[in-house]
């Protein structure tokens, strides 16, 4: 199972290695490369995918070019984008940081990173890249934060904010940093949790599930992954390796916009998968099993305490195949609504731009009561998914408008999206609709037929596994988790 990401140390020399034996150290400032990669093959049924490879591809192509006038920049898995950037363009080393506002060891090496960037402002430029952790309360709304500085060009000042109270990190300190550096606090609150800054976070968390990112810190240095927090002559001495090479390239005739790329084509490595090279993984893989938590998501059917079945639905209000799923789970409850419970979890893809919106405001409705009649109503009018038509639908359901307009600005709602879509990342979903059956996953429905015939299955398992340990609820639907993971297991 893909694991998500945590907040790590790690002081070891290795940053990163491949089954083959090969890998990229930092040690005394030695740089030895590696050319192993793990490519991902993404599987479609009939689920709405993610973006491939290939839309990345033109998509980093276009933001590159915008600046390079050149269309034809080859795909970068490490791209700049419009991310915040601190440090000359023409520097010979990039260093793109996945982080996390609230992670401890994200703040030491945010620190270590100043002074190597203090020690040579000319050889640096700096990335920041938010990956912040579902466990990490106040991590969304200090990115959300720290994109409003942004507006106001105070980026960088206020992460140096953030960073150096991070003891003392509070809801209120968002906006007591803001007002310390002297910005306009009107418009720092209409711009906090504005709907381009959430979107600008999804992608860098898409981008980090992309490149395999599986903790805070990491970084790129010209493409070499980086884990953890490392001694600083350490990575001083890969900042020399690299200028080196850098100073190569050139003597070569490497145009200066082409440098970066070129670094990070030749450098980059893939995530390490535990199945590369291992002869005892099968041709097939094996089922993912989870235990995917209810916790307060929307729930409809059986009541806890007396479940046999519990599917965990990903969805997106904007993908065709979820709207198609609804009878699917409908012919479910038909057969067995009263031991039977659908949980739905928020997974809103980014080549859908109105799903974000539609689950801020399903959201809304969820806290007024009227979840599951408004996930009608929008899969029901899926043509038009406008902000406007979302607070339409709600207003015919008794829920005020205003109570919609906010939570698409609101950063508590937004946290509990992204919360849902990490949650999703770290079961290695890949598109929508996703269901977890007992903790099976499926991806896709086949047939109407074949989802009530597996959900039958189950019901039986859970028969057999309550007669045996007399359990029920929560602890029932743990103990059914853990007999389909023994039985799948490979």
């Amino acid at each position: 199972m893909v694991r998500w990401l945590m907040c790590v140390a790690l002081a070891a020399a290795t940053l990163v290695g491949c089954r083959t034996g090969q890998s990229v150290t930092v040690d005394n400032g030695t740089l030895v490369p590696s050319e192993c990669a793990s490519p991902h093959v993404q599987r479609l049924i009939t689920y709405c995918a993610s973006p491939q490879a290939a839309d990345l591809a033109q998509r980093n192509a276009e933001l590159m070019g915008k600046k390079g006038g050149n269309l034809d920049v080859p795909y970068s898995p490490v791209p700049i984008g419009d991310s915040p950037v601190r440090g000359p363009e023409n520097a010979p080393v990039t260093i793109v940081m996945f982080t996390d506002l609230e992670c401890p060891y994200c703040r030491e090496l945010h620190n270590t990173v100043n002074t190597l960037q203090a020690e040579s402002p000319q050889d640096l430029r700096v990335v920041f890249k938010h990956t912040p952790l579902a466990f990490h309360a106040l991590a969304v709304p200090a990115a959300l934060g720290a994109l409003a500085a942004r507006e106001q060009g105070k980026f960088w000042e206020y992460v140096d904010a953030v960073y150096g109270a991070q003891d003392s990190m509070s809801k209120d300190s968002i906006l007591a940093h803001a007002a310390t550096l002297g910005l306009d606090l009107e418009q720092f609150r209409n711009d906090f949790g504005s709907a381009p800054h959430v979107a600008s976070i999804e992608a860098d968390l898409g981008l980090a599930a992309q490149a395999g990112v599986e903790g805070t810190p990491t970084m790129f240095v010209n493409g070499i992954r980086v884990v953890g927090v490392h001694p600083i002559d350490a990575l001083r001495g890969l900042v020399a390796s690299q200028k080196e090479y850098v100073a190569r390239l050139a003597d070569a005739g490497v145009p200066p916009n082409d440098l970066y790329w070129r670094l990070v084509s030749t450098q980059y490595q893939a995530a390490e998968r535990s199945d590369i090279d291992d002869p005892q993984v099968p041709d097939e893989p094996a089922d993912v099993v989870a235990l995917v938590p209810i916790g307060a998501a929307p729930v409809k059917g059986a009541a806890a305490d007396v479940a046999l079945v519990t599917i965990v639905e990903f969805s997106d209000f904007q993908c065709p195949y979820c709207a198609s799923a609804l009878k699917v789970i409908d012919a479910v409850l038909a057969d067995g609504a009263a031991d039977t419970r659908v949980a739905f979890r928020h997974f809103p893809l980014g080549n859908h731009p109105q799903a974000g919106p539609a689950a801020l405001a399903a959201l809304a409705a969820q806290d007024a009561g009227k979840f599951w009649p408004y996930h009608d109503l929008l899969f029901g009018n899926q043509g038009d998914l406008s902000n406007a038509a979302l607070v339409a639908h709600a207003v015919s359901l008794g829920i005020p408008a205003k109570d919609v307009e906010a939570a698409f600005k609101n950063a508590e709602r937004q946290s509990r999206v992204i919360a849902d879509q990490k949650l999703g990342i770290d079961l290695g979903i890949q598109g929508t609709p996703t269901f977890f059956v007992n903790g099976v996953m499926m991806m896709g429905i086949e047939s109407v037929e074949q989802f009530v015939e597996f959900v039958a299955e189950q019901r039986a398992l859970a028969r057999a596994v309550q007669l045996k340990t007399g359990l029920k609820g929560e602890e029932l639907y743990a103990a059914i988790v853990a007999r389909n993971q023994k039985d799948r297991a490979p």
